[in-house]
């Protein structure tokens, strides 16, 4: 028994596939028009900052020239002083709103980590979108946190089974990748204005060394676990682990609420946009 095709069916069929097919070709337009639009603007900034490295050094040239200004105002008369004396002030006031502005068009090219370039090559590694720095600090917290667990788990394993060859080597290669993943999380960061002090990027480099020579170096017949000095450095980590489940958390709402206030000011700055043009359009008609 064959069936009778609907002809209303396929003309509403062939009709949506065409309006999804329009659609999709509005959306392609519009993403590579804007695709080039960005690559352009990005040329432009990169115009600006090679420009901004020549008047940097024109900046230091003027202000050489300044200092050598106000050394010879300082030797004159007093009369002549004070003369001099509010302009030397005034292009030393134009000389730092100077410094100011190109310090913020250089930290495009800010100095990039050593640790970066070593693992990556002194690639690029600026995040321009607000909302995609703001996802990858996201995802630096949640990595702390998902591999938490493990951080306090493989101590008390080794604790409770006393020491075992296979669960410590287990134990220090996570711990070794857990330092090297922070590191270049926190590398990345900081290249994109984070507030991480230099110090505790160090201090992870320092602890990924150190559990890589716990792994070479730890052995069944080690004095360290002859003695029993290894149950004391998993017992710190214990202890460690609970501390650091105190930092996340406060660091977590701490990330909170400042995303809340970036949307917040995000949208007073969008009322106050869309009330001043209502209210400007009221005023004009």
């Amino acid at each position: 028994m064959t069936s009778t095709m609907n002809e209303t069916d396929v003309t509403e069929l062939t009709k949506s596939i065409e309006e999804l097919t329009n659609e999709m070709k509005t959306v392609q337009e519009t993403y590579e028009s804007s695709i080039q639009q960005l690559n352009q603007k990005f040329k432009q900034i990169e115009q600006c900052v090679n420009k901004n490295r020549n008047l940097t050094k024109t900046y230091y040239e003027l202000l050489n020239e300044w200092e050598e200004v106000k050394l010879q105002v300082n030797q004159t008369s007093e009369k002549e002083r004070i003369k001099y004396e509010g302009m030397v002030e005034e292009m030393k006031s134009q000389l730092e709103v100077i410094r100011s502005k190109s310090e913020v068009i250089g930290s495009y090219e800010s100095k990039r980590s050593q640790f970066l370039i070593l693992l990556m090559g002194n690639a690029p590694i600026k995040l321009w979108n607000e909302s995609d720095r703001v996802k990858f600090k996201t995802e630096y917290n949640h990595f702390k946190e998902r591999t938490l667990w493990f951080f306090v788990l493989f101590p008390v394993l080794q604790v409770y089974f006393h020491f075992s060859i296979l669960l410590h080597q287990m134990h220090t290669l996570y711990l070794f990748y857990y330092y090297v993943s922070l590191a270049i999380r926190e590398n990345i960061l900081k290249q994109n204005g984070s507030r991480i002090e230099h110090w505790w990027i160090v201090h992870h480099y320092i602890t990924l060394l150190v559990s890589l020579l716990f792994f070479v170096n730890i052995t069944p017949n080690h004095p360290a676990v002859l003695t029993g000095g290894i149950y004391l450095v998993n017992y710190f980590m214990i202890w460690q682990g609970f501390i650091m489940a105190l930092q996340m958390r406060y660091q977590g709402k701490r990330h909170y609420v400042r995303k809340v206030l970036a949307k917040k000011i995000l949208w007073t700055f969008e009322l106050l946009k869309s009330l001043t043009k209502d209210l400007t359009e009221t005023l004009n008609s």
